[in-house]
């Protein structure tokens, strides 16, 4: 492994980590290791017993320094000063016996709901740095996980041990009789260390050490971590952390071996099978219209070792079909457009989402465009009419405004829902439908949450960048913001992540058709980048994504022209996502580094940053 010259002492215990991984691992450790410590009593006794003097040294304890320095101290006690802060001053070098060699280090370390997040990463550092330690002091390395008295006794560092200490999940927290068990059933030590969170370290014994590891909880990436050896003095250090993407892999998929588990398949019934194209909502949920104009829910596994759960099927009151869905205050919530406005319903979920009823549309044009939808609602779609309600589109709950509802209507419309805080009997709507941003000709819509502002790409002719900043004092509670292009614009995409963000979209990258070319609008170490970029002859431009760990550039997401395979083309490099599929629809996750998509067969999840397949659903040829 090639690893940076001031981490080559830790290539024998950083070789089982992937490439990408290992140097964020090994600074990591070389951090806990100087807020650990050397083995020993103190710096006298680290190379072994005294056994005399032998010869003269730089440095030592004033006892051993030269008569001929005392006198130069009485004589000329500047000169005395100089040298003492230059190091010049000299010491009876001690002579040492070979030390014996240690018996073991023992390790309790604690896997409760202290130590779950960054926490355990710590842990895995102290793992590395305590191994090695105890190897270069002749020493065995015996641990065990507190709570869990009945597993084995893990011995030195192994890919086994750190992956049990990473996946341990404990609900209880450490108690004395959990350490009294390992204190009588580990071999004799010369020390024993106890690493978990603020319990056990009021726990510890008197003749043992202790580090405790805590989340500071501020906008910082960052590990607040405190030792205090049985004989040392307590030391303090705030340890900085990897990037998000980094500690994610570190702590869901350490030695990149999600491979040989990854894909874990889910067979459904038929009728759970998608028609519509998929919506995410929020990171780690995605929805879709099922074949009865219900709302299909796909809960999306953090690792593909989370298993794969059946997806729910959220039916509306009336069975009509839904145009929009979110998720609102931990309710599904959908939209279906009426002859007049719109009808919400909560579908799906315990908690209250939004005030159900019916919303009338405020203008003429909104309640034409409703009314030619809601009328062909009641029948198939067919001729030009089918093209009316294609997508299934986002809503969103903007509590920040108001608890109002903000969604996206399938011609490309922004509109906004207000409920009227206090109705007359006779009153049939429960609020009204606001057009906030006419979709007009736009071929393509899309908007997204990020925070407190909405942001909506309105692409086809002339597109624009709509920001809606939630504004209490504003009289429909929203600040809107217009930001035109200034080029002759043919068409826009944008998308994540973040780490990239453009500073016109704010929230993403944008990647725009000027004069019959591609460019991408982007940004990296805070600096604005402008690149010309286009998706290869033969593919279909869906959209940009990529993960900043991973690649030094954003990619352009594209499908065959054939409809076959699924890749991202960056600046001077390409990544496979699926091929020889005939992929329908795709989603790229604007929270999350994952893209959705569906094929005949199966809804796929894949995971950018882990470079693997999270979830599949599967369905069943027949009922």
């Amino acid at each position: 492994m090639n690893l940076p010259a001031p981490l080559a002492p830790w290539a024998p215990y950083l070789q089982d980590f992937p490439l990408e991984v290992a140097p964020a691992l090994g600074q990591l450790a070389q951090r806990v290791a100087a807020l650990v410590g050397p083995m020993g009593l103190d710096t006298d006794q680290l190379d072994g017993e005294v056994d005399g003097y032998d010869g003269l040294a730089r440095r030592g304890s004033p006892e051993r320094m030269l008569l001929s320095e005392w006198l130069l101290a009485q004589e000329a006690p500047d000169e005395w000063s100089r040298r003492a802060a230059e190091g010049e001053l000299s010491y009876l070098q001690l002579a040492r016996r070979a030390p014996q060699q240690s018996k073991a280090v023992a390790v309790i370390f604690d896997g409760g709901p202290e130590v779950l997040g960054t926490p355990r990463l710590g842990q895995l550092a102290v793992l590395l740095v305590l191994a090695r330690r105890a190897r270069e002091r002749g020493a065995e390395l015996v641990w065990g996980i507190a709570q869990m008295p009945t597993e084995q006794l893990w011995r030195d560092f192994s890919p086994s041990g750190a992956s049990a200490l990473l996946e341990t999940r404990v609900s209880a927290p450490v108690t004395t009789q959990d350490l009294d068990f390992w204190r009588e059933s580990l071999p004799e030590c010369d020390e024993r260390w106890l690493v978990g969170g603020p319990q056990i370290a009021a726990l510890a014994g008197d003749n043992e050490s202790v580090l405790w590891l805590e989340d500071p909880l501020e906008a910082v990436r960052a590990l607040d971590a405190t030792a205090r050896p049985h004989h040392g003095a307590r030391r303090e250090a705030r340890l900085e952390l990897p990037d998000d993407a980094i500690c994610t892999r570190l702590l869901r998929d350490p030695f990149g071996t999600v491979r040989e588990v990854a894909g874990q398949v889910r067979r459904v019934k038929n009728s759970l099978r998608p028609v519509s194209n998929l919506v995410w909502l929020g990171g780690h949920t995605l929805a879709a219209r099922a074949g009865d104009g219900g709302i299909l829910v796909f809960r999306v596994p953090s690792s593909p070792r989370g298993g794969v759960a059946k997806p729910k099927h959220y039916r509306l009151p009336d069975g009509d079909k839904a145009h929009c869905v979110g998720d609102c205050n931990g309710s599904i919530v959908a939209a279906q457009i009426k002859e007049a406005g719109v009808q919400i319903d909560n579908i799906g979920g315990k908690a209250q989402g939004f005030p159900t009823g019916f919303y009338r549309a405020e203008t003429e044009d909104l309640t034409r465009y409703c009314a030619r939808v809601g009328q062909a609602g009641r029948t198939d779609l067919h001729g030009e009419d089918a093209a009316l309600t294609p997508w299934l589109q986002p809503l969103w709950n903007f509590k920040a405004a108001g608890s109002w509802l903000v969604l996206l209507l399938p011609d490309g419309t922004l509109c906004q829902l207000r409920p009227h805080t206090s109705l007359p009997v006779d009153v049939a709507a429960q609020g009204v439908l606001t057009p906030l941003l006419s979709g007009g000709e736009a071929c393509r819509s899309e908007a997204e949450r990020f925070g407190n502002d909405i942001v909506a790409l309105v692409g086809g002719p002339a597109p624009r960048i709509v920001h809606l900043t939630a504004s209490p004092s504003h009289s429909r509670g929203f600040e809107v913001r217009e930001h035109r292009f200034d080029d002759e614009v043919e068409d826009a995409y944008w998308g994540g992540p973040r780490d990239f963000a453009d500073p016109k979209a704010r929230c993403g990258v944008l990647v725009y058709q000027a004069h019959g070319e591609w460019r991408m609008s982007w940004s990296k170490d805070g600096q604005g980048r402008d690149n010309k970029i286009s998706p290869a002859q033969d593919e279909i431009l869906l959209g940009v994504t990529g993960v900043a760990s991973r690649w030094p550039s954003p990619g352009l997401l594209t499908r065959g022209n054939d409809g076959r395979g699924l890749a991202l083309r960056g600046l001077g490099w390409s990544h496979q996502i699926a091929s020889n599929e005939t992929i329908k629809h795709v989603a790229a996750c604007a929270v999350t580094p994952y893209v959705a998509y569906t094929t005949p067969r199966e809804l796929v999840v894949y995971s950018l940053s882990l470079d693997v397949v999270l979830a599949r659903w599967q369905w069943e040829e027949s009922e």
